[in-house]
C-alpha cells in the first residue's frame, strides 16, 4: 500500500513524508494502512489487549507525523522571514514562533512515548529524545528569554538541554547573567534545531517496525482489496464525505 492510498494528509504530503520521514510509509503499510473511508485496515488475530495497543500506536504514529510536518513548515517560515523584525509586534511574533516550535518538539516526543509504551519498547524509542524535550521545557517553563536585534535579525541566547553550560539559557536563568553572553541568530537556531530534530527522528523511528512486528506477533494488515469498507457515513446520517483524518472520520460534509 502506498501513501497515495492514505488519507488527505498522507496522500497530499506523500513526497514530504518520504523525504523527511522515510520510515513512515513502511511502518504504516505493514501495521496501519487506510481503509479508504478514514480508518485503518483491520488486522486479524489480535487479542483485545493487542488491539487496544495497536489503536494507541497508530493514533500516536499518525499524530507525530502531523506535528513533524507542522514543525518543518513553521521553521521554513522563520528562515524566509529572517531580518524582517522592525516593530514590537514583529518581535513578539518571533517569540511566539519559538514557543510554537518547541511545543511541537514536545508533542512529537509525547507521541513517541505513547508508541514506546504501546509497543513495549522499554524507553528505547523515547529516552533519546529527552535532550530536546529539556530544551523545550526551558523555553516553556521559564521567563521570556532576553533577546537582541541586529539589523532586523532577532538574536537569542543559546538554550540548554539536560545539563546547562555557562552562557546557556535555562528555566532558572536571570536576565542579568546574559549581559555579556554570546547570542545566536534566531534563524540559525531554528536551522540547527530542525537538523537535530530530523536527525533524531531518522535514528529513532526505524525502531518501531521490529517492535510492532513483535508486539503484533508478525501480523500484517489485511489486503484492502479483500475487505468490505465500513461506511461510517451510514452510521452518522451525515452523508458521504472524503476521509480527512486517517483514523477518525470527520463530520465535516466537505466534498
Amino acid at each position: 500500500m502506498k501513501l497515495e492510498q492514505g488519507d488527505a494528509f498522507e496522500a497530499g504530503k506523500a513526497d514530504w513524508i518520504r523525504a523527511r520521514l522515510p520510515h513512515y510509509e513502511p511502518v504504516w503499510a505493514a501495521f496501519i494502512g487506510h481503509n479508504g473511508n478514514g480508518g485503518p485496515l483491520p488486522m486479524a488475530g489480535l487479542t483485545p489487549e493487542q488491539d487496544l495497543a495497536r489503536k494507541r500506536f497508530y493514533q500516536a504514529h499518525y499524530s507525530f507525523a502531523l506535528y513533524a510536518e507542522e514543525f518543518d513548515s513553521l521553521l521554513q517560515h522563520v528562515g524566509r522571514n529572517a531580518g524582517a523584525v522592525a516593530t514590537f509586534d514583529a518581535f513578539n511574533h518571533e517569540q511566539r514562533l519559538l514557543q510554537h516550535a518547541v511545543t511541537l518538539v514536545g508533542q512529537v516526543r509525547d507521541m513517541f512515548k505513547i508508541i514506546d509504551d504501546s509497543l513495549k519498547m522499554g524507553g528505547s524509542l523515547v529516552n533519546p529524545m529527552q535532550a530536546l524535550y529539556d530544551l523545550r521545557s526551558h523555553v516553556m517553563h521559564g521567563p521570556r528569554m532576553p533577546a537582541r536585534l541586529e539589523d532586523g535579525f532577532l538574536k537569542i541566547p543559546r538554550i540548554a538541554t539536560r545539563n546547562p553550560a555557562i552562557g546557556e539559557w535555562d528555566d532558572k536563568s536571570v536576565w542579568d547573567d546574559f549581559s555579556g553572553s554570546q547570542f545566536v541568530f534566531f534563524a540559525d537556531f531554528c536551522d540547527s534545531l530542525s537538523g537535530d530534530f530530523f536527525t533524531l527522528l531518522g535514528d529513532q523511528h526505524p525502531k518501531t517496525f521490529p517492535a510492532a512486528d513483535q508486539r503484533f506477533g508478525g501480523r500484517r494488515v489485511e489486503d484492502p482489496a479483500k475487505i468490505q469498507i465500513l461506511d461510517y457515513a451510514s452510521l452518522s446520517g451525515l452523508g458521504a464525505f472524503p476521509a480527512i483524518s486517517a483514523y477518525f472520520p470527520p463530520a465535516s460534509g466537505v466534498r
